[in-house]
């Protein structure tokens, strides 16, 4: 076998590796990307006017608090969801929000993949709203954020936002959310919501030697290969 034989072998070896590594990698990344409920706040029984509410549902390994209002918010009435008065009459108030948060349990990681929401204003309530994190200190919006509220008082049902790119994947702090609503026509309008749902995964935290050793398996193969060849040319 000549030089330049033995060149494109090698060349052929490596690709193969890197082929390997390319896959146990985007295993590892995928991780938790497939959707499922995580989080459900159906207010089954509020008043509207708790000083907040806990979650009905919520999955495996994952601690959620009660959903409250910010402090630039007044109470308000609504059978079976959670209300609030008093919002911004112009631009988004960093005091005007419904939130809560998740955190995963030590040893797991959060994946998200969308945000949903029932919600329904009063004839004078707000004409925008829209969902941001602590993960970024609140600065932008999920992704399709901020929208726009008719004016009407229907209830607008499953109004979705969802965690773009690699930011929301792996997740193992505590997350913070906030719904904020603005552009209210009268501070005296109410805005209501109710099925606040989260969606995305919890998994466990992997260990390191999960994945390396896939790696090592595929070096392993390829050292083994050019062993042989390497004996084959002698």
């Amino acid at each position: 076998m000549n030089s330049i034989e033995v060149v494109a072998l090698l060349i052929v070896e490596m690709n193969a590796f890197f082929q390997i590594l390319v896959w146990v990698v985007m295993v590892g990344s995928c991780q938790g990307l497939l959707a499922a409920q995580l989080v459900l706040y159906s207010f089954d029984g509020a008043g509207g006017n708790e000083t907040g509410f806990s979650s009905s549902i919520h999955a495996d390994h994952a601690i959620v608090g009660d959903i409250t209002r910010g402090n630039g918010l007044g109470v308000s009435s609504a059978s079976n969801a959670f209300s609030a008065r008093s919002w911004s009459t112009g631009d988004l108030d960093g005091n005007d929000y419904f939130g809560f948060s998740i955190s995963p349990d030590v040893g797991f990681q959060l994946s998200l993949s969308a945000f949903e929401i029932d919600e329904r204003r009063s004839g004078s309530g707000i004409r925008e709203w829209t969902v941001r994190t602590s993960l970024d200190g609140f600065a932008s919006d999920l992704s399709g954020g901020p929208l726009s509220v008719p004016d009407n008082t229907d209830t607008r049902l499953d109004q979705r936002l969802v965690f773009g790119g690699v930011a929301y994947s792996g997740i193992t702090e505590e997350l913070d959310f906030r719904i904020y609503g603005y552009d209210a026509e009268s501070s005296a309008g109410t805005w209501r919501i109710d099925n606040v749902e989260l969606f995305g995964q919890i998994t466990a935290v992997p260990e390191p030697a999960s994945w390396l050793a896939g790696v090592g398996m595929g070096l392993l193969a390829i050292g083994m290969g050019l062993r042989k060849r390497w004996f084959v040319m002698v």
